[in-house]
């Protein structure tokens, strides 16, 4: 979102969510630099349960065809896997999915936060944080990075020089148990 910002100034960025279950709803962005966002749908209704999103909607499906529909409620709430993180104001984030979350000695980690902290590099053009099985946390970060073309960037050749330079930037930033282990 800050690169498209800095490409971009004049632009007005605005959230938006939906899922294929539900339809796409109407939201309102805190601002055009924040991923915060509200839904202001009269057709639709949500609730945050244990840190996931729940949406019933008068546009939603009634199930899945062929498949377990365990994602809906009796009650007609669809759990979206989705994990937010929310204000006082009523405003939430996507942190990440459920299913996608590192587990680390019992620390939650959303990749996504891994992935925007190593992405501000800027020798980095891309990156994936994911979980890999560990015998000692259960699970441990690791990250694939893509670099940015040589002439993009003054970063160093070596690569063992940007992998400590990542691990540095990352310990500095995040706490001890979201910083990749492999790199």
């Amino acid at each position: 979102l800050a690169r498209l910002k800095a490409r971009f100034p004049k632009v007005k960025l605005l959230q938006t969510f939906g899922t294929s279950e539900t339809g796409i709803a109407s939201t309102v962005s805190r601002s055009s630099g924040s991923l915060f966002m509200k839904i202001d749908d009269p057709s639709m209704e949500h609730k945050i349960v244990d840190g996931e999103l729940w949406l019933r909607s008068q546009r939603q499906i009634l199930g899945y065809l062929n498949a377990e529909s365990t994602r809906f409620t009796a009650d007609g709430w669809f759990r979206t896997g989705d994990m937010v993180e929310t204000t006082d104001d009523g405003f939430f984030r996507i942190r990440g999915r459920q299913t996608d979350i590192i587990n680390v000695g019992g620390e939650k980690v959303f990749p996504g936060e891994v992935e925007s902290c190593v992405g501000e590099l800027p020798f980095v053009a891309d990156c994936r944080a994911y979980g890999q099985a560990n015998a000692l946390t259960g699970q441990a970060v690791w990250v694939d990075v893509v670099l940015r073309a040589p002439g993009d960037s003054a970063a160093a050749a070596d690569p063992r020089a940007l992998v400590k330079e990542i691990r540095a930037f990352t310990r500095a930033r995040l706490e001890a148990y979201k910083v990749p282990v492999r790199i």
